[in-house]
């Protein structure tokens, strides 16, 4: 009997092509949920953290916690008028569940999420609203960050014996831009305003977008107020604005001469002369009896104030502590050696140190010299002087007079040459 014969008959195209799309559907089907790779990278465009909660941490509410899938790189800028703290999270996605609020009490009013671009990659921005001046800290933690928000303590008010000795009034937000300062300036709505400029001898600083504007004179708050009213009337509602003077030049004074550490020092507040001279190390060994005080008066003019270190330090006198002024030059020049030479019948002839605080007499020297001799002729005693033009001078002066108080004694000045003669009998 012949076997039957079977005849292969092969499936249509489309049919075969209709099965491969299904198998691949069906594997496609099968991976999804797998786990990826675990070699710590991210899908190809995706961000590398994202920021998940925002919560009080253990109930209080002086103190919120962000809890993210990763590091949470972090800017921070407070703001005063109104009291503002924003963190910008560069790179960070917002994959908040719930828009986090502020509390009831506490610090935090409200809390606004926002997102911005820095280049080709996204943000996050958290502005927290508070209801009166505090101080932010941000703590890494191992999940994320926390914001600890304290509140600032409010200055006393200065009392009447300080305005009386000329110090200069408070200024709400701080101390005056001045020529030459550098101002750095952000808005965080409009990054392209981002600039860090030096303040013109005009007192003007030029911006992109706003042109030129007059800033000498006005404080950090008071300028960000100025920008955010003209902001708002241009480009934008509720700007963020920033603004810190990075360097202080129109604020800056000299200290020079006896003092530990001489130098520009920046005058942030109110300083007084005792002030400066500790914040310079103090005065060294060789310090002089009086400090100089060089100060700007009127076009051209110097003026020059004289301080007794004696009555500010040894014994405060707070009439003499005067306030500083920014410009302001102090100098505490050194005590300097000088020199006097006794010759002649003395017993140790010789030179003869001593400082320009305290000058010797006549008779002071001649007793540094060990006295006369027995041989001394001490009412012709000589005192040989160099003068201002250069030529020499000489006084001869009755010692036995001097020291039966018949006669005042002599101060002897640098370089005085002291000759006691020998008796001729």
């Amino acid at each position: 009997m012949t076997p039957p014969q079977f005849t292969r008959h092969s499936a249509p195209r489309a049919i075969r092509e209709v099965a491969v799309v299904a198998l691949l559907h069906a594997l496609a089907l099968a991976n999804v949920g797998a786990a990826p790779p675990d070699d710590g990278s991210a899908p190809p465009g995706a961000p590398a953290t994202s920021l998940l909660r925002i919560e009080p941490a253990g109930g209080e509410r002086a103190i919120y916690r962000l809890l993210g899938d990763g590091p949470l790189p972090y800017r921070q800028t407070s703001l005063a008028d109104p009291p503002r703290v924003v963190l910008e999270l560069p790179g960070v996605t917002s994959r908040l569940a719930v828009e986090p609020s502020g509390a009831d009490e506490g610090p935090v009013a409200s809390v606004k999420v926002e997102t911005f671009r820095e280049g080709d990659s996204p943000g996050t921005r958290l502005v927290f609203n508070l209801r009166g001046p505090h101080t932010c800290a941000v703590e890494a933690t191992p999940g994320g960050l926390d914001l600890k928000f304290f509140p600032e303590i409010a200055q006393a008010p200065k009392p009447a014996a300080a305005a009386a000795a000329g110090a200069p009034p408070d200024r709400p937000g701080g101390d005056a831009i001045g020529v030459e300062d550098l101002v750095e300036i952000r808005v965080f709505e409009l990054p392209e305003l981002q600039s860090v400029v030096r303040v013109k001898s005009d007192g003007a600083i030029s911006l992109p977008l706003l042109g030129v504007l007059q800033v000498a004179g006005l404080t950090e708050r008071a300028l960000e107020a100025r920008l955010r009213e003209i902001l708002e009337t241009r480009f934008v509602n509720d700007p963020h604005v920033s603004v810190v003077v990075r360097e202080h030049e129109s604020r800056k004074v000299s200290v020079v001469g006896a003092v530990a550490k001489p130098g520009a020092y920046v005058l942030l507040g109110e300083r007084t002369l005792l002030q400066m001279i500790l914040e310079a190390g103090g005065l060294t060994r060789d310090a002089g009896t009086e400090a100089v005080i060089l100060r700007e008066g009127g076009p051209g003019d110097k003026e020059r104030i004289r301080v007794d270190l004696g009555r500010l330090m040894v014994q405060p006198d707070p009439t003499i502590n005067i306030p500083i002024r920014p410009g302001d030059a102090i100098n505490v020049p050194p005590d300097e050696s000088i020199y006097i030479y006794v010759d002649g019948a003395v017993k140790n002839p010789g030179q003869i140190e001593t400082r320009h605080s305290r000058p010797l007499t006549l008779l002071q020297a001649i007793i540094r010299a060990g006295g006369t001799t027995d041989t001394a002729n001490a009412r012709q005693v000589r005192v040989l002087r160099k003068t201002a033009a250069g030529a020499r001078e000489q006084l001869v002066v009755d010692m036995k007079k001097i020291r039966q108080g018949k006669m005042d004694d002599i101060y002897l000045q640098d370089g005085d040459i002291v000759v006691v003669p020998e008796a001729l009998f």
